[in-house]
Parts: structure tokens; sequence; C-alpha cells
């Protein structure tokens, strides 16, 4: 049987989730790609991939795409790596510049904006740094007046806010809601059949779950920050377990997003072998 081809996103809170697949786990069954999150979605469209760790939102934008079961990326409440920072009140930003490439992320802060401030900015992508810590990241003192950035990843993380006005999103997002904020999922092409495709991959987080000490200092050496708060991060402020509140809270997610013209109106599927 051919490999399975698995694209995962290129951000920080994925190499949990993926750990053990990135590590050479199970190599004979599957062939591993990286990408930034913005460009998973078109490869899953392009049937460059069969199964990737995508930006939730693609499971409602794309046809065809069912999702794992009990597996996810989530921000029960402050994520503190999804940060909107302006220097004017927020109910008065007309211009919101993207430094990172998460659609789940621009979905939900387009909603969190029009449904609590009243307000649909223009927003604009800059280039993703990444985890670099050579990336481009806007410098705050040149925001202008009613510009807001959202900084994602190692951005948010590294990025001093004090004198600024910050809106986490996963805080936002659960006041606005009552439910955790699922930014990623393993998403499957229509077609797929591995009858125990759900056990590897929960295989990879339980191995990336006993190591998070080793992936917190890999990506503390990137970023130039302290690797014990990154660890605490990856720890206590992210959810990896698609349970009955993650699950309520992507169905949510698609729901407030049609409700925006941002995705179809398309109810969530799981992943059946």
């Amino acid at each position: 049987m051919p490999k399975l081809r698995v694209g995962i996103a290129d951000t920080l809170e994925a190499r949990t989730l993926a750990w053990g697949l990135l590590k050479g786990h199970h190599a004979d069954l599957f062939e591993t790609v990286s990408h930034p999150v913005a460009l998973i979605g078109r490869l899953l469209e392009q049937g460059s991939v069969d199964v990737a760790l995508a930006s939730s939102i693609e499971a409602a934008r794309l046809d065809g795409l069912e999702v794992l079961p009990d597996l996810c990326l989530a921000f029960p409440g402050q994520a503190a790596s999804l940060l909107l920072v302006s220097r004017s009140p927020l109910e008065e930003v007309d211009r919101v510049v993207r430094t990172w490439g998460g659609p789940t992320a621009s979905a939900a802060l387009s909603i969190v904006l029009a449904e609590r401030y009243g307000t649909r900015p223009e927003e604009v992508a800059s280039e993703p740094s990444g985890l670099s810590p050579r990336g481009a990241i806007p410098r705050l003192a040149d925001l202008a007046v009613g510009e807001a950035v959202l900084l994602g990843g190692g951005d948010a993380l590294r990025t001093g806010t004090a004198g600024y006005r910050v809106l986490d999103l996963g805080a936002a997002w659960h006041e606005l809601t009552g439910l955790p904020l699922v930014v990623g999922v393993w998403a499957v092409r229509q077609g797929v059949h591995l009858p125990e495709l759900p056990f590897y991959f929960k295989s990879s987080l339980r191995y990336g779950l006993s190591s998070l000490g080793a992936i917190a200092r890999e990506a503390a050496a990137e970023l130039a920050v302290d690797s014990v708060a990154l660890e605490r991060y990856l720890r206590d402020a992210v959810s990896y377990f698609l349970r009955d509140q993650e699950r309520r809270g992507l169905e949510d997610l698609f729901r407030r997003a049609a409700r925006l013209g941002l995705v179809p109106e398309r109810r969530l599927r799981l992943y059946e072998p």
C-alpha cells in the first residue's frame, strides 16, 4: 500500500500533536511534509496530501473533508499566542495586519470583532515570521491610528505589548461563546481508508505529551525565549483533545463563520474508517 501523505502545519503548537510522526514513527505508513499553516488547506484542496493537521476552518471551507475524532488543537481560555494589538480602542480599528497565516484565527477574529464590537475592519496579510527569531515582526510603534496587528505563534509569545490595547483571541472567544477556540484539526480527504488511522495519530500525540520538555527546548532555541515558560504554555494553555466542549466549540465556529459568509454552511463530519 502506498504511504499516506501527511501535511503538518509548521506551528509551535502543532509539534505536540505531530511529534511522533515528525520523529519518524510509523514511517512505513506515512510520509510527512511541513508547511506554513496558510498552505495546508491548499495542499488538501489540490489532493497533494491525504491527511493534514490543518487550520480547523478548512474543514468547513473545503468539500469532502472529515475530522479525526478525539484530537485537535484548541485554546480553552486565554491563548497568549493569538493577540490583537492596537493603539486605538478596538471598536475604532478599521484595518488589521495579520502576520500569522492561520485561517481559523482570522475567522475567529472577524467573528469576535463583528459580534462584540460591531466592526468589520479591512484585513491585510504580512509575511509570517513563523518560528524564526529573524522573522519580520511588525514594529508596534509603527501602528497607525485605527490600525491593529494580529500576532500569532512565536510572534505573539516574544513581542512586548506593554502600553498597547491587547485582545487575547482565546479569552475573547470564550467570553463570547463560552466554548474553546479550536484552531486545528487532523483533516482527512474523502476516500482515505485506514482502519487504525486514529490509533497512529493518538500515538503521535502521546509521544508529544511525554516530550514537552524537548519540544519546548527546541522551539525556545529558535525563538530565543525561556524554555520553561514555553513548556508551561504548551502544557497549560493548549488542549489537544476533541472532547465534547471542543466539539461544540468547533461546530459553533462553523455556524458563526457561515453567518458572516466566511465559509459555506457545513456540519462537522468525523472520520469513520
